[in-house]
């Protein structure tokens, strides 16, 4: 039991018909869809790039949607890692049983209540598979907890050190390295035995991850998204997009769940008027080409100026969708900028910016074009923010406070947006 929930186990299997019950859909516009893979495609190749595949998801039916918006997936927690937790926590004989959590009666706990991402009935295993996130690094009070679980002296000094005020610093050096998952945090405290409770009532949610649909939504019944995936350490990769590549690579029939985000600004209506300006680096190219598709395809009677700042590493390893940015600049496309960071002249989106600092003015102060940056939030959009901030006194004779002013309302004006990580 831990502090306030009681978790009863029964000597029967569970069917888990709605694995998917209790998921949380933080910023949903849709209910939860299943889509089957209908293709991956590998973007890059070689050294010294990452690992980024174009997925086709397969839409059923139609859903109103515009380039720029977003999904959310669902991905589940890595297999090998569930049943070496279950098993670290001598519950693999158990975790296919039906369960039932309540609120522990007696507790001292003020206004108890079960948690919204964890089912009142269901499996263990599906809990440490689909509910909570066993990746998030143990908070402070978390470890406290395990204190009474712990028979080591050793391994109980440990706690007590690393959440004592003295203990910050070994604290924060312990979660960021071999400490940050749950599965690592019970390797390192060999004598720690926690009850699955205490770890339910210290749990998250495990998030569904947001991606940019890189399709147009003129092009029916499929969808696509574009995802590097992410490298944690040694044969350790991110949550969803460990998940994804396996589904990959093991050509799996596993059905995909997401659901579309509600919308922000950062979306190109079919009807626009305006010039626009794309900036995006690495997989932030994604948005830009549903955005490029859709006014192919829309063939609007009147294309406005539209430039496209694409930043990569190599021109041979990770310039994505390079042969459809080719085919729009013979269609939609007016001018496209080659960003190679890697290369022996080592150009940036800002360099190009920069160089191209009359025209990219004219078209923002003169025409009102709008803006669109996509990429990592402090090192590409600070640095195009900046370099716009120069062209803005350079070319449009503002002084540093009026260029400032002047950025400042294209944003408040969603003249300037952007999508960042």
């Amino acid at each position: 039991m831990g502090e306030y929930l009681k978790l009863n186990i029964l000597d029967k299997k569970y069917n888990d018909k709605n694995i998917f019950e209790s998921r949380l859909l933080p910023f949903a516009n849709s209910e939860l869809k299943f889509s089957n893979l209908i293709k991956a495609e590998l973007l890059t190749h070689g050294e010294d790039v990452k690992t980024v595949y174009d997925l086709t998801l397969s839409l059923n039916e139609k859903f109103d949607y515009l380039p720029g918006d977003t999904i959310g997936i669902l991905a589940q927690n890595n297999l090998d890692e569930v049943n070496n937790l279950l098993d670290r926590l001598n519950l693999t004989g158990v975790a296919d049983n039906e369960y039932c959590l309540s609120i522990l009666e007696g507790t001292i706990k003020k206004n108890p209540t079960l948690p919204k991402h964890v089912p009142k009935n269901g499996s263990i295993r599906n809990i440490f598979v689909n509910n909570i996130d066993i990746r998030t690094p143990p908070k402070k009070l978390f470890l406290k907890n395990l204190l009474i679980h712990t028979s080591d002296s050793k391994d109980s000094d440990f706690l007590k050190h690393i959440t004592s005020t003295l203990g910050t610093q070994d604290y924060m050096k312990f979660i960021n390295n071999e400490g940050r998952t749950l599965l690592g945090l019970l390797n390192i405290l060999s004598s720690c035995l926690p009850p699955v409770e205490i770890i339910i009532e210290n749990s998250v949610n495990l998030q569904p991850r947001p991606y940019s649909i890189s399709s147009s939504p003129l092009l029916n019944n499929k969808l696509n998204i574009t995802f590097f995936v992410t490298e944690i350490s040694k044969n350790v990769k991110g949550v969803c997009t460990g998940w994804l590549e396996n589904i990959i690579k093991d050509k799996s029939d596993v059905k995909i769940p997401f659901y579309f985000r509600k919308p922000n600004n950062f979306r190109l209506a079919l009807d626009f008027h305006v010039p626009l300006i794309l900036i995006g680096t690495g997989t932030g190219i994604a948005p830009f080409i549903g955005f490029l598709k859709s006014l192919e395809l829309g063939k609007p009677q009147h294309l406005e100026d539209i430039w496209l700042f694409h930043g990569f590493r190599y021109t041979d390893r990770d310039a994505l969708y390079k042969n459809e940015i080719s085919d729009y600049c013979k269609s939609v496309l007016t001018k496209y900028f080659a960003c190679c960071s890697r290369e022996d002249n080592k150009v940036y989106v800002q360099h190009k910016i920069k160089e191209n600092g009359k025209g990219f003015i004219d078209l923002v102060m003169v025409k009102g074009a709008s803006i669109f940056i996509c990429g990592n939030l402090k090192t590409v959009v600070k640095d195009v923010k900046s370099t716009i901030l120069k062209l803005l006194g350079t070319y449009g004779k503002l002084n540093e406070q009026d260029a400032k002013n002047y950025l400042a309302q294209l944003e408040t004006n969603k003249k300037l947006l952007v999508d960042s990580w």
